[in-house]
């Protein structure tokens, strides 16, 4: 704890801190010259630094022994425990630094040395308290502290605690009572007492409020407010303190709130601002672990490598290389994760590291589905590491569980029972009888299977393994015909287990309704079914609980209810798919830089011309010739300007204004389109004054000359000189610009080795990031969105302290969702959107977040997406197409009614006028439709018709209103819609020919003969192909039954009218696409009830 070293100096000063008695006798008291001389002996060798206080310690207890009734025998008494206080804090500083680079040290004891004079300095202070308090000294509260670091540098902070409380109780009024309580704050941490830190925290604030603004305190509220997990208190207190061990725990702050790049910037940060520090091994090795946990393995690989190749000797080298492992394990490379896992195990057979990594070599083949090899491994885990307690269980039950996968069921039934008998308490117990049961049956062993299961109800009767427990009882009995036995475990449920989620529960259920079925007792299992239906209506169980409430209903005679739930399960599963000349030369001078100023060019140059011509020795004559050129320059006379300039050079070299008018000259040249000779200006300028704070710019010019001039190879290496010699400067964006220019213009440069050169130039440098960033972009744009996601990843790794880094992030994101891989995509994304929340991506980046989900099918992801986007930024560009996406995913997922609400806003914010407005209106009301939704369906209809009245959509509307009546069991108002039809033009369009067919087919069936004769003679004349033929033939027929002919009414529909196909029904889209605008029927067209 830093705070409490305190200079010597400083101890000294508290000789002067006595009270009124003492001074008194201090005043009366006459020191002895030996006795002044012994104290100012040990003072000055307690002062002298570059040397041991042991002198000085000896010399303050020789004073005491000599001089014990002086007034200055507490202060020397005093001194000696500053002596070795002083003493046992630079011991354990020096060991500090030796662990650095000693690893053996790591592991040593207490040191006995520093222990030694910590024990020294608390006897001395002690000494203070108890033999000088009468003398009022006033060294007791100062004694007291002191006693309380020493406590604390002994790491018993118990005591370090209760000497820091006796500072507050026995002297109030001392100005060190507050720094007392931060002692015992910082001792309450050590001990991880943060509710009691928080606790004395506020009393400090309440007492000495000024002390909530001193660095300690914020520190100590942001190490309190990251235990309770107030990571945004913890991140403001953190970020307001320039230390170390501050910006240590502001990078684990980031990265228990999950934004794992900003915790890589803040450790990069710490590494940058503070290379001493004792933190830079760990803070190094953290980074590493930030980019693993942001699920940027190949990042996490690079940043380990470093870390090892930098600390060769790290205590933390072997979890270094057991998390590259664990990196190439998460990213599929199972090859290569095996390899580093077992590198951990050659190299450091005996570390905490060496199980895990041999475990995770069995999980690696079992991932791989390669059995054996797994089984293997495992044994390896239990033979090799058996006194592993976490490891070694594990092991038990994966070994358990392949061997089951290997049809092995009596070695696996074995591995169980060893498990159950060395870890019978282990939580995965219940897992292991899972295994034990299943191996059970494959060996016919059905009642110790039962056993098996049950004994997992009694250990966890709550647990989702329970749940599929009782499911595996059922099911045994089920097979075993033992109905009652399933009808008693049915009523165990209701009576014992609460209600659950669990996907095993509804599937227990079936059994029992099966059971109820297979003994005829139909009205207990329709009950069941029901339940399952209105419990778990979106659950795969209730398909076969809709096929079972049809089957009660048949087994009941009742056909039409039965017929009514096939219609119902029917319909569930076709829904499932950024010098001295005079006065008056001097004012003549003055005056030409008053007309300078006033812009009177002319003027000024004839005053500063004439004074340089008339005053050569004076000590302003090279300004003048300078100033008569710039004058010169802006009366664009380029030509004197650059002569009047070039005569300073030669007559002034060693004038201040050279330098200024070398640039001039070169900048003029340039500006005049004089580009070889600007660059031989430039380059003169970079040859003579290569300490010039403006040679950044002079190679600037260089290249700029060169892209004028149309040399595109001089172009692209004056700007990597450039980047290359000034990394830093401002010029380095416009050298970039350039490179990219020369690229624009010629679509053959290699821009990407070209670029990869100023990285490699000036690795680690905001002008390397740039570069790398532009490489990347430049592929994006390019559509090579592949390559684009590669580098924008190289950029991420290594310039995670760059600014455009949140760019980079997204643009990463979009190189992998245009590249169509839409699982790194919504990685990616979720990424960017947790550690960059606010910025001007957002929208898009949620949008894409969405579709890429959507792309996975992950519908319900998609949904979070999509309605974010909605609720965040509901005014965005992309919130109308995330909409309908967003109704699209609805109904993927089979939520109809969220489905229907998100087309109907999608449908008000586009208009109606709009055709992907309409489209959505008919999307729900096909939903609306299919839900028998008929009043909410009319009204849509209704709105498609009013928004667009052109006789094609007026049709169909009335085609569909009539389909609606139909459904209604209302013929006659069917047939009242339908007859709006008949006057309606263009008269060979499919929804009126369909509707005349379903308007014939109802005269006829009402017997009304005469109008069904009037509607087929309009198809035969309207209608395509066979419909107008098969019309014909039917009005004929009519005619000849009217006149009394024998010829009789159709019995059915196919026996007049041909079988046309059917026109296209409505789907969903994946996306928001346009719709195509209908076309007029010219070719044969499908009608509904011709065939």
């Amino acid at each position: 704890m830093k705070r409490f070293s305190m200079l010597a100096a400083v101890a000294l000063l508290l000789v002067g801190l006595i009270g009124p008695a003492e001074a008194r006798r201090r005043r009366q008291y006459v020191p002895t010259q030996e006795e002044e001389e012994l104290w100012q002996s040990a003072t000055k060798l307690y002062q002298e630094t570059s040397r041991s206080k042991m002198a000085a310690i000896e010399s303050f207890e020789r004073f005491i022994r000599n001089h014990k009734d002086s007034p200055k025998a507490a202060d020397a008494q005093f001194m000696v425990g500053e002596g070795h206080m002083a003493a046992a804090l630079k011991i354990l500083k020096k060991e500090a630094e030796s662990k650095k680079t000693d690893v053996s040290r790591l592991l040593a004891p207490k040191n006995t040395a520093a222990i030694a004079e910590l024990k020294q300095a608390e006897k001395a202070f002690s000494a203070v308290i108890r033999n000088y308090r009468k003398r009022q000294s006033g060294l007791d509260a100062s004694a007291q502290y002191r006693l309380g670091e020493v406590y604390y540098n002994s790491k018993e902070w118990g005591n370090a605690i209760e000497a820091w409380r006796e500072v507050e109780e026995e002297h109030r009024k001392s100005y060190i009572v507050p720094e007392a309580w931060m002692g015992v704050i910082f001792a309450n941490l050590a001990l991880e007492q943060f509710s009691q830190a928080e606790a004395n925290l506020f009393l400090l604030g309440e007492t000495y409020p000024h002390f909530l603004r001193v660095p300690d305190v914020l520190y100590v509220q942001g190490i309190i407010s990251l235990h309770k997990g107030d990571y945004a208190n913890a991140e403001r207190a953190l970020k307001r303190v320039k230390t170390a061990e501050a910006q240590f725990y502001l990078g684990k702050t980031y990265l228990l709130s999950k934004r794992s790049y900003l915790a890589a910037a803040a450790f990069q940060n710490l590494v940058k601002t503070y290379p001493n520090s004792v933190l830079i091994e760990e803070t190094e090795f953290f980074i590493g672990d930030s980019f693993f946990l942001a699920k940027d393995f190949d990042g996490a690989i690079t940043k380990y490598r470093r870390f090892s190749a930098k600390y060769p000797r790290s205590p933390l080298r072997v979890s270094a290389l057991f998390r590259i492992g664990s990196a190439y394990f998460q990213k599929g490379n199972y090859v290569e994760a095996r390899a580093h896992f077992q590198s951990v195990i050659d190299r450091y057979s005996r570390d905490f590291f060496a199980p895990l990594a041999q475990y995770f070599i069995a999980e690696s083949y079992l991932v791989a589905d390669q059995y054996r090899e797994a089984l293997f491994a495992y044994t390896k885990v239990i033979t090799q590491y058996p006194e592993t307690i976490k490891i070694s269980p594990l092991a038990h039950y994966k070994l358990a569980w392949t061997q089951y996968n290997v049809s092995d069921y009596s070695q696996a039934a074995q591995t169980c029972r060893n498990f159950l008998s060395l870890y019978p308490a282990n939580s995965l117990a219940k897992n292991v009888y899972i295994v034990l049961a299943n191996s059970l049956i494959k060996s016919k062993r059905p009642d110790d299977a039962v056993t098996a299961f049950q004994r997992i109800i009694d250990l966890a009767p709550t647990s989702d393994v329970a749940e599929q427990a009782l499911y595996s009882i059922l099911k045994t009995q089920y097979d075993l015909k033992r109905y009652n036995a399933i009808l008693t475990s049915y009523q165990f449920i209701f009576r014992h287990l609460p209600p659950s989620q669990s996907k095993w529960r509804p599937l227990s259920y079936l059994f029992a309704a099966e059971a109820y079925i297979r003994m005829n007792r139909v009205d207990e299992a329709k009950a069941i079914y029901e339940m399952v239906l209105k419990v778990y209506p979106n659950d795969k169980a209730a398909f076969y609980a809709q096929d079972g409430l049809a089957w009660t209903f048949q087994m009941l005679g009742d056909d039409v209810r039965a017929h009514e739930e096939r219609e119902k399960l029917q319909a569930m599963l076709e829904l499932m798919k950024d010098g001295d000349i005079g006065a008056f030369a001097e004012n003549s001078l003055g005056i030409g830089d008053s007309m300078y100023n006033q812009k009177k060019y002319e003027s000024a140059y004839h005053l500063f011309e004439k004074f340089c011509k008339e005053n050569p020795d004076s000590k302003q004559a090279a300004r003048s010739c300078y100033m008569s050129g710039m004058s010169l320059y802006h009366q664009q006379f380029y030509t004197q300007a650059i002569e009047a300039w070039r005569h300073l050079i030669q007559k002034y070299p060693k004038a201040e204004e050279v330098k200024k008018a070398e640039y001039q000259v070169g900048d003029t040249l340039f500006r005049a389109q004089k580009y070889e000779e600007a660059v031989s200006q430039y380059q003169r300028i970079i040859d003579t004054y290569p300490s010039s704070r403006q040679l950044p710019l002079a190679y600037l010019r260089v290249a700029m000359s060169h892209f004028n001039g149309k040399n595109n190879p001089g172009t692209l290496n004056s700007a990597l000189a450039l980047l290359k010699r000034f990394p830093k400067a401002a010029e380095t964006i416009d050298a970039l610009d350039l490179m990219e220019a020369v690229y624009d213009r010629t679509p053959t440069a290699n821009f990407r080795s070209s670029l990869r050169t100023v990285v490699e130039a000036v690795p680690g440098t905001e002008t390397a990031a740039e570069a790398q960033f532009r490489i990347a972009r430049r592929l994006f744009e390019m559509k090579r969105f592949a390559e684009a996601g590669e580098e924008f990843q190289r950029f991420s790794v290594d310039f995670t302290g760059s600014p455009k880094l949140q760019k980079a992030q997204f643009l990463l994101a979009e190189s992998m969702y245009n590249a169509e891989k839409f699982a790194d995509a919504a990685n990616a994304f979720e990424r960017f959107l947790t550690n960059f929340p606010i910025n001007d991506d957002i929208a898009l980046a949620l949008f894409h977040a969405g579709s890429s989900l959507y792309g996975l099918k992950k519908h319900e992801g998609a949904i979070k997406y999509y309605q974010r986007l909605m609720d965040e930024y509901p005014d965005s560009e992309y919130t109308k197409a995330g909409l309908f996406n967003l109704a699209l995913a609805y109904k993927a997922t089979g939520n109809y009614g969220r489905a229907e609400e998100s087309y109907a806003r999608f449908a008000t914010q586009v208009g109606c006028e709009n055709e992907g407005g309409r489209a959505a209106l008919w999307e729900m009301f096909t939903i609306q439709k299919d839900r028998k939704d008929f009043a909410g369906g009319m009204s849509t209809l209704t709105r498609i018709s009013d928004c667009k009245s052109d006789p094609e959509t007026v049709m169909e509307v009335l085609y569909r209103k009539g389909e609606l009546y139909v459904m209604m069991l209302d013929k006659p108002e069917a047939i009242t819609v339908w007859e709006n039809l008949v006057p309606m033009s263009p008269k060979d369009y499919a929804f009126r020919l369909q509707g005349l067919i379903k308007l014939g087919e109802e005269y006829e069936e009402r017997k009304d003969y005469a109008k069904a004769i009037q509607i087929y003679k309009d198809l035969c004349r309207n209608a395509p192909g066979g419909t107008k033929k098969a019309a014909c033939q039917r009005a004929k027929g009519l005619k000849s039954f009217q006149r009394g002919e024998d010829v009789a009414p159709r019995e059915s529909k196919t026996q007049i009218m041909p079988k046309d196909k059917k026109p296209a029904k409505r789907r969903a889209k994946k996306k928001p696409k346009p719709i195509p605008k209908k076309k007029k029927k010219t070719e044969e067209i499908n009608i509904p009830g011709m065939n």
